[in-house]
């Protein structure tokens, strides 16, 4: 059987994979994650949003901590 060379991470690769996962962490009823793909479309900011699960609608719902007019970027 062959052997496969052991490749490394580096810690640079190792943050990128860690905040690709934690980005999209959602805390859901019961202590559950979910995943919530259409956050990947949004750009980064520093002013940053709040995501909770609203029992009444069954849905996740995303607040922004500033103002959106029309046409505005929505980041997180």
């Amino acid at each position: 059987m062959e052997e496969t060379p052991l490749t490394y991470l580096t810690f640079d690769e190792f943050r990128w994979a860690v905040s690709c996962v934690m980005s999209r962490q959602n805390n859901l009823p019961q202590g559950e994650l979910g995943m919530i793909p259409g956050f990947d479309s949004c750009n980064h900011s520093p002013t940053g949003h709040e995501t909770y699960y609203n029992m009444e609608t069954d849905c996740s719902e995303t607040f922004a901590s500033y103002d959106i007019a029309k046409g505005d970027e929505i980041t997180m």
